[in-house]
């Protein structure tokens, strides 16, 4: 087992939780799911166990749960964006534009460099000006990241 600086063991979580974020990143959210929820439930209150068990859930078409998961997230954050694009998108995908753009909006707001989230508007604004000026958003964000 690996050790910190300080010598001690590190989590119990660490091992699986990069295995679910492998599954997750492979687009196996099928096979991250049961693994991120033994997760929670051995460290309730994880904001990176929460956040990747909410995006396994989203990914797997579980979108009320995935919501309230991210919610969780940004009860205690929120102003966290890739809770924040999370959100967006389980609202989205529950029908509510409104809701998810608020959502997206917010993401931005906190964080400009997030392309997501201005291509998560693009996407689904109803506004042209709106629209281009979230594609700019994204452009501008992705040439910084890049």
């Amino acid at each position: 087992m690996t050790q910190d600086i300080s010598g001690s063991q590190a989590p119990a979580r660490e091992r699986p939780l990069r295995r679910s974020l492998e599954w997750l990143r492979k687009g196996r959210a099928d096979l991250a799911l049961p693994l991120l929820r033994r997760l929670e439930t051995a460290h309730p209150g994880d904001p990176e166990i929460k956040l990747s068990l909410a995006t396994a859930l989203l990914r797997t078409g579980d979108t009320e749960p995935a919501l309230a998961a991210f919610d969780s997230v940004l009860t205690a954050c929120p102003a966290h964006t890739g809770a924040l694009q999370g959100r967006g998108l389980c609202l989205h995908a529950a029908g509510d534009v409104p809701g998810a753009l608020d959502a997206f909006r917010r993401a931005v707001a906190s964080d400009p460099h997030a392309w997501r989230a201005w291509h998560s508007i693009a996407d689904i604004t109803p506004h042209e000006d709106e629209r281009v000026h979230a594609i700019e958003g994204a452009a501008d964000a992705l040439r910084v990241t890049c």
